[in-house]
């Protein structure tokens, strides 16, 4: 018995030797915090903060990309007909009830926290999205519909949501840091010029709900119906800046007054000939040639 018992200890020290020196390798499913693992990794954590922490320590000077959670998904079935992939997902399931309540999808933060010296960082983006070719690729294909970023709605229970402020993009005013930024902007749009048709913005509508809007109270807007532009200011009197008239073509000056209910049309070209014409002065020019 007691050449068994030390047999028994010194597998033991062995084992835990080898799984400090090396690798742990397990032939199967491994689970932690659950007894009946479902993945080849199932990590269930109760009351805890963190089910996983991820924390990757560089303190060496080596030129290199680190990061603390890496995931791939490789597709190498040919001839596909259906599929959905993705590289990573993620849910917050909130199955119970109470107030004073903040639920995220996820979040990404980029963490100034050094205060051994100045530093100059090139570069620094809180989330990254790239659509990218690998090197590898000689193949044509087509992607019907790309997203860098794509925020959509999914009703699909009987109950209801309700809010205040609901958002697709919500970007805050960016507090002072102690330094001075050039240029600051809440949305930045690069010219797009690899496309058939290359837009900046497209709002998709006619009139209301596909508008742009001013103000502290949203009290002026600018927006599109029937393919002529208006602007509409904080007393909601409307006034179009597209000057033609939809059916004619004509320079036209058109603005209603909501107080009132006048509508005002004039004809700005008969009237600038008609100012000519009493002033024997020159003021339209008429070229088909732009800028001439």
């Amino acid at each position: 018995m007691k050449k068994i018992l030390i047999l028994m200890v010194g597998l033991l020290l062995i084992g835990v030797n080898a799984y400090a020196a090396g690798d742990l390798i397990v032939n199967g499913k491994l689970g932690v915090g659950t007894g009946g693992p479902i993945n080849p990794l199932n990590v269930v954590g109760t009351n805890e903060s963190k089910a996983i922490d991820a924390w990757l320590k560089i303190s060496s000077k080596v030129s290199l990309t680190s990061i603390a959670a890496f995931y791939t998904t490789e597709v190498t079935e040919t001839n596909l007909t259906d599929g959905r992939f993705i590289g990573f997902s993620g849910n917050t399931n909130f199955r119970g009830s109470g107030s004073n309540v903040t639920l995220r999808g996820a979040t990404n933060i980029v963490n100034m926290l050094s205060n051994v010296a100045d530093s100059t960082i090139v570069s620094a983006s809180g989330n990254s999205i790239e659509l990218r070719m690998g090197i590898a690729n000689d193949k044509n294909h087509t992607i019907t519909d790309y997203n860098g970023f794509h925020s959509f709605g999914n009703p699909a229970g009987s109950g209801s949501i309700s809010g205040t402020n609901w958002r697709h993009a919500y970007f805050e005013d960016m507090p002072s840091f102690g330094g001075t930024v050039s240029n600051l902007a809440g949305l930045w749009i690069d010219q797009q010029t690899n496309g058939t048709n290359n837009y900046g913005i497209v709002l998709d509508g006619d009139g209301a709900g596909s508008d742009i809007v001013f103000g502290t109270s949203q009290e002026a807007r600018i927006y599109s119906s029937g393919g002529e532009l208006f602007v509409q200011d904080g007393a909601t009197n409307v006034t179009l800046i597209s000057p033609h008239d939809p059916e004619t073509g004509e320079w036209i000056f058109y603005s209603k007054n909501v107080k009132t209910g006048k509508v005002v049309k004039v004809n700005m070209k008969k009237l600038v000939k008609a100012v000519e014409k009493l002033t024997g002065e020159k003021f339209m020019i008429e070229t088909m040639v732009e800028g001439k």
